[in-house]
């Protein structure tokens, strides 16, 4: 069963973790934070980030069939149109123990 993708249109430069209320942001880019599994910029058309736990190769895939190609419990895509900078994708994860 495909991850959640919850659609959201936010005119903001920085983005804070729905999970931990850590940004997602720091001074060197998109900061590796346990619950982030990617990153993807739009207007780019690349991923920013994409956690070693994910597992699988995203080089060729969207953030869509990513989304569909995960089964995992507790997570979600937020995909963020700022309206200026394209639509970009944030996957995050229950980090498990």
């Amino acid at each position: 069963m495909p991850i959640p993708v919850v659609r959201i249109e936010a005119q903001t430069d920085q983005l804070y973790c729905p999970l931990t209320g850590e940004p997602v942001y720091g001074n060197e880019g998109v900061r590796a934070l346990p619950s982030l599994l990617f990153v993807y910029h739009g207007n780019a058309a690349e991923y920013a980030h994409v956690s070693e736990s994910l597992g699988i190769d995203v080089s060729s895939l969207s953030p869509e069939q990513v989304a569909e190609r995960l089964d995992l419990k507790a997570c979600f895509v937020l995909e963020i149109d700022t309206g200026w900078n394209g639509v970009n994708s944030y996957c995050f994860c229950v980090p498990s123990d």
